[in-house]
């Protein structure tokens, strides 16, 4: 119940519901435009580029903003000053290389 109230919230946040908009930066699009530069990348090509790169932006955008809005829950109960923090299971991708 707890991690479907806080996809709700992430979902209502990614869509600008709380009166506030993150501005991606052009870090993402640089980023793109030169891999798909540097493989000589066609236009499908770059277009599969750029959703494969976003998807794994999101999915790690939405794992961060539920570990961030777990550990304020944490702070707020006051369980991190009481040694009672715990984990909440996300795992990077990469963690078990």
């Amino acid at each position: 119940m707890r991690k479907r109230i806080i996809d709700a919230i992430f979902d209502g946040w990614c869509e600008g519901e709380f009166g506030m908009k993150t501005d991606e930066g052009p870090a993402r699009c640089e980023a793109i435009t030169n891999i798909a530069e540097h493989f000589e990348a066609s236009i499908d090509d770059s277009i599969f580029i750029e959703e494969q790169i976003n998807e794994a932006i999101c999915e790690k955008e939405k794992i961060t903003f539920r570990d961030a809005f777990y550990l304020c829950l944490e702070l707020l109960n006051g369980n991190v000053f009481k040694g009672g923090y715990h984990e909440t299971g996300s795992q990077d991708c990469c963690e078990n290389e």
